[in-house]
């Protein structure tokens, strides 16, 4: 029997919480505590516990977009992904490429209904698997109930609710959720094998950065490496980084 745990992106409302919990045959059967040590070194001596994902080739994590939502293109989908990863790419070891077939990629992103998965239910934006060592390694599911898009900013409702709402507004009035930045906290998860403490990796959205803290840089470190990049290229990336997240 094959205990696998995962993040698990709760909504009430417009707030996100996010929540580790064990699985067996997608049941949820515990919750796993967050660290409650503010010494950080005692937190990245508790990450050792939850895995590390090893690329198939060794070198570079493929990854591969199975489907996608109505409402997000899959070149939007691929850019939020895209978007997710490069945060890590900019500060850590780490090297990622598109793949060109699921079975050849080491991190499979699919955007699934609740009637097509059994974890998923009407409060769960997304979830992820920690890096385990089961079958499940490199899966992260996103919910189709949700709207997504790259900035998290609002939508016209007519595009959400065209019956209750036939005429288009030109206002923001709906809610959509930020791909790239639930992605980045899932991958520190299902990647790095990092459970939840401050910084992206916050249990709280509205305590979570959008970007990688020092913290969550170190304790990616302690793992794979911290990249040696000359500040001037390393500001012209994250420049574009953040253009790029909130970009549609």
């Amino acid at each position: 029997m094959t205990v696998d745990i995962i993040c698990r992106a709760i909504t009430s409302g417009n707030a996100i919480k996010f929540r580790s919990e064990k699985i067996i045959n997608g049941k949820t059967i515990g919750i796993l505590d967050d660290p409650i040590s503010i010494d950080l070194e005692n937190v990245i001596n508790n990450d050792k516990k939850y895995g590390l994902l090893i690329p198939k080739n060794g070198k570079s994590f493929g990854y591969f977009i199975v489907n996608k939502d109505k409402e997000i293109t899959h070149k939007q989908a691929r850019k939020g992904v895209y978007n997710a990863l490069f945060r890590w790419w900019l500060e850590l070891k780490f090297e990622f490429h598109r793949a060109k077939t699921l079975e050849e990629a080491d991190l499979k992103f699919y955007f699934r209904t609740e009637e097509e998965d059994e974890i998923l239910n009407s409060s769960t934006l997304a979830y992820m698997f920690y890096p385990l060592g089961s079958k499940n390694n490199g899966i992260c599911v996103i919910n189709m109930r949700f709207w997504w898009t790259l900035s998290g900013q609002g939508v016209d409702l007519h595009l959400q609710d065209p019956v209750n709402y036939p005429n288009p507004t030109g206002k923001t009035q709906g809610s959509s959720w930020d791909l790239d930045q639930v992605l980045g906290h899932e991958i520190g998860h299902g990647v790095f094998g990092l459970p939840h403490y401050i910084g992206m990796m916050a249990s709280n959205y509205g305590e979570m950065e959008e970007y990688l803290t020092l913290e969550d840089i170190l304790r990616g470190g302690a793992k794979v490496g911290r990249k040696n990049m000359l500040q001037r290229t390393y500001n012209k990336l994250n420049l574009r980084l953040y253009i790029r997240s909130d970009k549609e």
